[in-house]
């Protein structure tokens, strides 16, 4: 036997005959390595997800800009400003004068 197959070690056989000792996995730099990577990852999803939120406000403020504007009433209860036509207030519920 070149290596003790409890501990690993290798023997005085496998020093005379120069085995050489396997490269052991340090699992500090696996972590470490695999740690960059989930964070470069991440990065760029984080871009991605900003730029595409970027987009839909910018469309969400085209198609505002193009509604034509609505007239609004005021709620007698609450005072929150309700599209004209609708018959109750969206925040407190109150019926709302046509």
């Amino acid at each position: 036997m070149n290596f003790c197959p409890r501990c690993g070690v290798r023997t005085v056989k496998g020093v005379e005959a120069n085995v050489p000792i396997p490269r052991q996995r340090n699992w500090e730099e696996e972590l470490e390595s695999a740690a960059e990577r989930i964070g470069e990852e991440m990065e760029k999803a984080f871009t991605i997800t900003g730029q595409e939120l970027e987009k839909a406000v910018r469309r969400i403020k085209e198609k505002m800009q193009k509604t034509p504007t609505k007239e609004m009433v005021n709620c007698t209860k609450c005072g929150v400003q309700n599209q004209k036509g609708t018959n109750f207030c969206f925040k407190c519920g109150t019926e709302l004068a046509s």
